[in-house]
């Protein structure tokens, strides 16, 4: 149970890094998608969470 607690607390920092790194992001995530690119271009963006 505390490696599962951990691990979501792991994620919610990096959605939340993301988020903020959102703002300075050179292109839309749509952009990225309907061009088959992968998201893990974008700064602040891992495999994880691209895979999430």
């Amino acid at each position: 149970a505390g490696a599962a607690k951990e691990a979501d607390g792991v994620m919610r920092q990096a959605l939340k890094r993301a988020a903020r790194a959102a703002f300075l992001w050179p292109e839309h995530v749509a952009d990225l998608l309907s061009a088959d690119r992968a998201l893990t271009e974008l700064y602040g963006i891992g495999p994880s969470l691209a895979n999430a």
